[in-house]
């Protein structure tokens, strides 16, 4: 699948869930109290069932499916060596060999490293730096360092790279021949029924998880909670995480994406973080009310199917004792998800 299309894909599933979650992050009453000493709770829970509310139901456009089509087939394609030029240009995929040296010092040797230039998944200024290098050319130039994480941030190294291949995309087109040879269908129309099924199937998926939010959300409004301060922190550094993690997926430090893309100032943003960790913290606090309520438990059975599901192996969870619970709470999640959907009334 295009690399670009994933990654606008990731984009839209963070700020779907991003933007659910925070349903009713900006809370004129304030139904909570802090405490220093206990657990978050509930002091009292609302009704959870019978609650009226307006589904959700998104229009599939052609534009959508056009889109979803074009990306299926450009999935497909197969990356040919290229033999008519020698020299990079934007959209090649290309192996690269590359040294990374600091002040003179050999930091460390990458090869047969897999990008395509213009993309930014690799690192967009890395990308163009490699733009018009021939095949087997050496290219030097600076790199500034803009991972936070490392020791090196906001410090310009030196990189050598050579460009060993280049590849091209297969030319695809919208044909019989073309989707027989790549995806076991007979004919376009079917190729595109079949594109169309799976939208409806994820745009479903999807409104379940909006509507099934409403509904949670209502259920939080009215509740009443204490909530841990320790706790509140500890979520708001995790929220303030997830905001760099989106921000980096757009190229872009956190300050320059709540500018642009979310149009708050850094006060504002301040205040939407408490606001979407007290959220988080009361819609975890509903979700194992309610399960405890009404008996809805995980068997271990569904765990294990769950773990496999994700392409999780027992070894995972052997080195990594604490995916269980987070399978566990991702299930009770969605089993909550189903009993407000099933319990509720739409107008």
């Amino acid at each position: 699948m295009s690399s670009v299309y994933i990654k606008r894909k990731i984009i839209f599933i963070i700020i779907l869930i991003t933007s659910i979650t925070c349903v009713g992050c900006s809370r004129d009453n304030k139904n909570y109290s802090w405490t220093q000493s206990e657990q978050s709770s509930i002091i009292e829970l609302s009704q959870y069932e019978e609650i009226q509310y307006s589904p959700i139901v998104t229009t599939i456009s052609e534009e959508d499916i056009k889109k979803a089509i074009d990306s299926k087939l450009f999935s497909a394609a197969e990356m040919i060596i290229e033999d008519t030029r020698s020299n990079v240009i934007n959209g090649d995929s290309v192996v690269v060999d590359y040294i990374v040296t600091y002040q003179g010092e050999v930091l460390y040797i990458n090869n047969d490293v897999k990008l395509t230039i213009g993309e930014g998944t690799f690192d967009i200024d890395f990308e163009r730096s490699l733009l018009s290098a021939q095949k087997g050319e050496t290219v030097i130039f600076d790199y500034l360092v803009k991972d936070k994480e490392n020791d090196l941030y906001n410090k310009t190294v030196q990189i050598e790279a050579v460009v060993t291949q280049i590849y091209r995309v297969e030319e695809y087109v919208l044909s019989d021949e073309y989707v027989s040879k790549h995806f076991d269908i007979d004919t376009v129309e079917e190729f595109v029924d079949s594109v169309v099924i799976s939208l409806e199937k994820t745009r479903d998926a999807e409104d379940r998880v909006r509507n099934a939010y409403t509904l949670l959300n209502d259920v939080c409004n009215n509740s009443t909670f204490v909530i841990n301060k320790e706790e509140f922190e500890q979520t708001r550094t995790f929220v303030l995480s997830k905001y760099r993690d989106i921000a980096n997926i757009y190229d872009m430090e956190l300050s320059e994406y709540v500018e642009k893309i979310l149009n708050m100032n850094e006060s504002d943003f301040e205040n939407f973080c408490d606001d979407e960790a007290v959220t988080q913290i009361q819609m975890k606090l509903v979700i194992e009310e309610i399960a405890q309520r009404e008996n809805i438990v995980i068997s271990q059975n569904e765990l294990e199917e769950c773990a496999k599901s994700k392409g999780y192996t027992e070894l995972d969870l052997l080195k990594f004792p604490t995916l269980y619970k987070d399978l566990e709470s991702e299930l009770m999640q969605d089993k909550v998800y189903d009993y407000l959907l099933a319990h509720s009334i739409k107008k």
